[in-house]
């Protein structure tokens, strides 16, 4: 196993009995004893409030306003990983940033009006962040510390870690990790899309106003020519009045002003000075001549011209109807045309690309049904497996009458999930002739320490963290008592062990011994931890083996069991 997690530090401050306290921790296994009464679990409890356990303000210590506990954690890589993806999904993660390699876990319980505040590395968080951040820390076990193990997720992961599942569930993580990108575009590209009935009708649309044929600048146009074939009568009397006055044989202008030309030029032979003014009347006479010939064809043409009356009303009400559907004036139907079809284009393509997210998604769910099946089988083949060699050990352990079970039973999930689609449930029996049932129901507070201590001796390669065992030693002596001292000695090789224990061949296996004394002064009772080096380690451990009396037998026993340890 790589790097682990582990607990550096634990500050107390006002906690129970505790008025100030703070532990340096170290690799290996550490044991903690003392008398009965001392308080040596109030340092569980610490560590559990600091973790995220329901404050109660009877942990504050009397006459003091608050209670602080503050956890500094060295935290490898792959570890702050984990902790991130617990604190949030990305872009939601709840941890402050950086990359630290400390992790201060910080705990305020007050007072006055029961309410605690909790910090990570200094930060303000919601205490769920502490809860969820404590199984890649710690895992405790005990009558009075979280049961992790109860927890279903951590259960299912000590099972994996027993059969190296490791490849398998990233790779199914992998492919959840697809399908969610995959479902992420597919509800951007559907956030804008539309649905059967709405492309229908878009086409709908399309096709009335194509059929309609609108090109640009038609309705004014229209509108003109209907103004003017609306007025068709008046325009013809007002150009027939035109005509009479110019064409009259005796009083129409073009003639008056041909004879005024007339007279002119032969004036003009006298004087020379009229050539402008004649050259002017020529000129008039002819284009009133060419006015008065345009302005006929008009007339004569004007009768042709009275069927198309109706057809402009016709087509100005189609094109008045086509723009009252779509609320917008007559002359903007031919952009309305327009916009129609980008919209269906862009819908289309829509459709082609969720059309195609969505054939992904089935390909990423057949590809993750493939592997959390291959899991599925692996899990039912790795659990009889760790049933039996957890069995054995909790027999070898001082539960002569266990049983151990683990079941796996597969459940159906709308959407891939990243440990697939098992659920695992450990059961034990502790009592000849009960049927097994779940650990929380069943097993004791030392019962279920020592299941814990089977499960990480049966091959854990699981996540590293701290482990703190509380009660292990309840109702054993002898030598079961030292078989679980070795255990415990032999998992501390490679992760932080802590191991509050009332047995001297428990204590005697640690690599470090910290005694939990209680001194009453001054009416206030206070709770101390003291590191104990060769000497007073061999009088804890003689007081331990001969109670009140210590004799130099019990301290010759003492030694001899520290040297085999």
């Amino acid at each position: 196993m790589g790097p682990y997690t582990l607990l550096k530090e634990l500050q107390i401050r006002n906690f129970a009995v505790v008025a100030e306290m703070r532990l340096a921790l170290r690799e290996g296994l550490t044991v903690f004893t003392g008398e009965t009464g001392v308080g040596k679990s109030i340092i569980v409890d610490a560590l559990g409030l600091a973790l995220g356990d329901r404050g109660d303000t009877r942990y504050i210590r009397p006459g003091q306003d608050r209670a602080e506990v503050i956890a500094r954690f060295a935290v490898p890589a792959e570890t702050r990983a984990a902790m991130r993806e617990a604190a949030g999904p990305p872009g939601q993660c709840l941890l402050p940033p950086g990359a630290e390699e400390q992790w201060l876990l910080h705990r305020v319980l007050r007072a006055k009006d029961g309410r605690s505040q909790a910090y990570v590395n200094g930060s303000p968080v919601p205490l769920r962040v502490l809860r969820e951040l404590r199984a890649p820390l710690v895992e405790a076990q005990g009558q009075h510390a979280y049961h992790s193990l109860m927890a279903r997720d951590q259960q299912r992961r000590l099972l994996d870690a027993y059969g190296d599942h490791r490849e398998l569930l990233d790779r199914i993580r992998e492919c959840c990790r697809q399908w969610a990108q995959a479902q992420r575009r597919l509800q951007e590209t559907g956030s804008g899309g539309q649905s059967g009935q709405e492309l229908e009708l878009l086409r709908y649309q399309i096709r009335e106003l194509e059929a309609l044929q609108t090109p640009a600048g038609e309705y004014a146009e229209l509108e003109k020519t209907h103004r003017r074939l609306a007025h068709a009568d008046f325009l013809e009397r007002q150009c027939r009045q035109t005509l009479e006055l110019l064409d009259h044989e005796e009083h129409g202008a073009a003639n008056l002003l041909e004879r005024a030309a007339g007279a002119l030029r032969e004036a003009r032979d006298l004087d020379e000075r009229l050539g402008p003014a004649t050259g002017l009347i020529e000129e008039a006479a002819l284009q009133t001549r060419e006015a008065t010939s345009g302005l006929r064809r008009h007339v004569e043409g004007m009768d042709s011209e009275a069927a198309r009356l109706q057809e402009a009303e016709a087509r100005l009400g189609a094109l008045c109807e086509a723009a009252r559907k779509h609320r917008i004036r007559p002359e903007e139907l031919p952009e309305r045309l327009e916009s129609l079809l980008r919209r269906l284009e862009d819908a289309e393509r829509g459709e082609e690309d969720r059309a195609r997210l969505s054939e992904e998604q089935r390909r990423i769910v057949s590809r993750y049904r493939e592997l959390a099946g291959q899991l599925s089988d692996k899990r039912q083949q790795a659990a009889p497996r760790l049933a039996r060699e957890v069995t054995d050990w909790l027999r070898q352990l001082g539960m002569p009458n266990a049983r151990f079970e683990v079941r796996v039973a597969s459940r159906a999930a709308e959407q891939p999930r990243d440990a697939g689609w098992d659920e695992v449930e450990y059961q034990v029996a502790v009592n000849p002739g009960l049927p097994p049932g779940p650990l929380s129901k069943v097993a004791s507070g030392g019962e279920l320490s020592r299941i814990c201590l089977a499960l990480h001796n049966c091959g854990d390669r699981g996540r590293a963290s701290t482990l703190v065992f509380d009660e292990v030693d309840v109702g054993i002596r002898g030598g079961v008592a030292e078989l679980v001292g070795r255990l415990l000695r032999k998992l501390a090789e490679n992760r932080q062990v802590l191991c509050i224990t009332h047995l001297p061949q428990v204590a005697s296996q640690g690599h470090r011994h910290l005694h939990v004394q209680k001194n009453d002064a001054g009416g206030t009772t206070r709770t101390s931890v003291t590191e104990l080096d060769a000497e007073t380690r061999i009088e804890e451990i003689a007081r331990m083996l001969g109670g009140l009396r210590i004799t130099p037998r019990t301290r010759a026993h003492a030694r001899e069991m520290l040297a085999s340890a």
